[in-house]
């Protein structure tokens, strides 16, 4: 099974895992550390596994499409937070795969469960 993790682009330097995501002043990006564990658990299980971190990599959201197109992958968890929710690309992903399965995860789902899967852009 392929699976994608996924930190997607919003605003330039722009951090999800810190305490407060927001854009950083420092410029100092945090790394998705739960992403990447994830992904090296998932992969030393068999999975096959692909890690974006596009804030990191400088991504845009074009780029992300393209790649995304290439490795067609059957579950794509997105990172996601209260200020990017809405503008994060869980649709224009479903659009491009759409037999992948999407799963939004972090604390605005948890916090806000009904509202997100109401937004009809992930599958869980």
């Amino acid at each position: 099974m392929k699976v994608l993790l996924f930190n997607p682009p919003f605003l330039k330097k722009f951090s999800r895992p810190q305490r407060s995501p927001a854009v950083t002043k420092s410029r100092t990006l945090y790394f998705p550390m739960w992403l990447a564990y994830a992904t090296g658990v998932l992969g030393e299980n068999g999975f096959d596994v692909d890690l974006i971190d596009a804030p990191a990599d400088n991504y845009s959201i074009d780029d992300v499409i393209e790649r995304t197109k290439k490795f067609q992958p059957s579950l794509i968890v997105l990172d996601t937070s209260t200020p990017s929710i809405y503008n994060d690309v869980a649709g224009q992903l479903k659009e491009i795969c759409p037999s992948s399965f999407i799963t939004l995860v972090v604390t605005h789902v948890s916090a806000l469960s009904e509202e997100t899967l109401n937004m009809r852009k992930s599958d869980r």
